[in-house]
């Protein structure tokens, strides 16, 4: 048996999570203990839809973050794939100058109207939005070969990240490891 004190208490701290059920000033003794959790059928349902809701989100949410984990071990092979097509002394990794020929290329292969710039439309695929941005500092709207080139080595420069100064498998399946590989290749 609780005093009268905690009763109150526990009354409003159930109101204030509850907040569809009466006031405490309008509640007999009766109706207090018909408060306590899972007691009614309306609350059991309300509480086992939001379980659900909940449950679903979750597992909506594990997937999504799940995804970006599983990358690394899917993208071995091309990161391999995209290390031998570029790699000109077969040592396994890549230099500056075996990216920055590989930059070109693909330069290039996407400029499909030979303008020599590269607009978002020939970049669908291989460039987000925001990395879009990143490649284009003067904002023109599009990305000439010198502006391809600086992306280029910024994200070198954040793909090595042992700093020996060539690119490895296990570095190209990094998050900024991708977005080299698919500016390069």
């Amino acid at each position: 048996m609780t005093c009268r004190c905690h009763q109150t208490l526990a009354l409003a701290t159930a109101a204030r999570r509850l907040p569809h059920r009466p006031a405490l000033a309008t509640m007999s003794n009766d109706e207090s203990r018909v408060l306590s959790w899972g007691s009614t059928p309306k609350f059991n349902k309300r509480y086992n839809t939001m379980r659900s809701i909940q449950l679903a989100m979750a597992c909506i949410a594990g997937a999504l973050f799940m995804a970006p984990a599983a990358a690394p071990a899917l993208a071995g092979h091309s990161a391999k794939h995209t290390i031998a097509a570029l790699d000109r002394d077969k040592d396994g990794s890549l230099d500056k100058g075996e990216v920055y020929r590989g930059a070109i290329a693909n330069f290039k292969r996407l400029n499909t109207d030979k303008d020599r710039t590269l607009e978002p439309g020939e970049l669908k695929g291989v460039l987000s939005a925001r990395a879009f941005a990143a490649a284009n500092p003067d904002n023109d709207g599009s990305i000439s070969l010198g502006e391809y080139l600086r992306f280029t080595k910024k994200l070198f420069k954040a793909t090595n990240t042992d700093t020996d100064h060539t690119i490895e498998a296990d570095e190209l399946n990094s998050r900024f490891g991708e977005v080299l590989a698919s500016v390069i290749d």
